[in-house]
């Protein structure tokens, strides 16, 4: 197979663009990992917010109760009812968020102490004077220091488990950022030395015939019809060289036949 010039410089530059296209391919792969841990960390960060949003709403539930008890206004009444419908809000809002098993138990856990603290809630508001009233006290009592204090810690546990995956990402995305730029560094490196080795071996192949022509070309130009340039590719460097030696070859015998 004929093998030409123009096909050896292709060959290199195809062997240029592999080595690019290997290291666009590795910047690539190591641009998703850190965005996927970028992106994950965002929906937790947006996860936790809710949890802390969830967490403030129903610490002002509860502090409706408990100031209708104290001023026996009905305000708090009302207080209590926007607050419950904001709750509801913002546990829904949590609710269609991607949730791991051991949120979702604690979410459903959350539900029970919610649903007893409106329970309790009810009763108080059912009482005329509650400041004088020992059960609306009592009620109180225990509608914060266990519904109340459950709620808190579950969602202080919710809300610490995604700080804590937040920093794992957040590291894992250090991680994969150091690794990809080692990666890309190194590669790169190998890919300039290759690059340039390739670049070295086709230019001998094609520099070493076009030498050897060179010389016959000036020994025949100098009277010496003795050279034969020997030239083992199949470009157009050897049809050079086999017209060069047909030539000499020519000239000889010329020579021979006027001698």
């Amino acid at each position: 197979m004929k093998i030409t010039i123009g096909r050896k410089i292709i060959v290199a530059f195809l062997v240029i663009l592999i080595l690019m296209g290997a290291i666009a391919g590795i910047t690539f792969q190591g641009f998703n990992k850190i965005t996927s841990s970028l992106d994950t960390m965002e929906r937790e960060a947006v996860k936790r917010g809710a949890s802390g949003n969830l967490r403030f709403s129903i610490a002002q539930l509860l502090m409706a109760p408990n100031d209708y008890i104290v001023t026996e206004k009905e305000y708090y009444h009302r207080e209590y009812n926007r607050l419950n419908s904001r709750v509801d809000d913002f546990y829904r809002q949590f609710l269609q968020l991607q949730l791991t098993e051991e949120e979702q138990q604690l979410v459903g856990q959350i539900k029970q102490d919610l649903d007893s603290i409106r329970t309790y809630s009810a009763q108080i508001f059912s009482i005329q004077h509650p400041r004088q009233s020992p059960k609306a006290w009592a009620l109180m009592e225990v509608m914060d220091y266990r519904f109340g204090n459950d709620v808190n810690l579950k969602t202080t546990e919710i809300f610490d488990g995604i700080s804590k995956r937040i920093e794992q990402h957040r590291l894992l995305a250090l991680a994969n950022k150091k690794n990809a730029t080692n990666l890309v560094y190194g590669v790169s490196f190998l890919c300039f030395v290759i690059s340039l080795v390739v670049s070295y071996l086709i230019a001998q192949r094609i520099s070493k015939p076009i030498v050897t022509v060179t010389k016959a070309a000036n020994g025949i130009a100098n009277g010496d019809y003795s050279l034969r340039p020997v030239v083992k590719t199949h470009d157009e460097i050897a049809v050079l060289a086999q017209s060069f030696s047909r030539m000499a070859e020519s000239l000889q015998q010329s020579q021979r036949a006027l001698a």
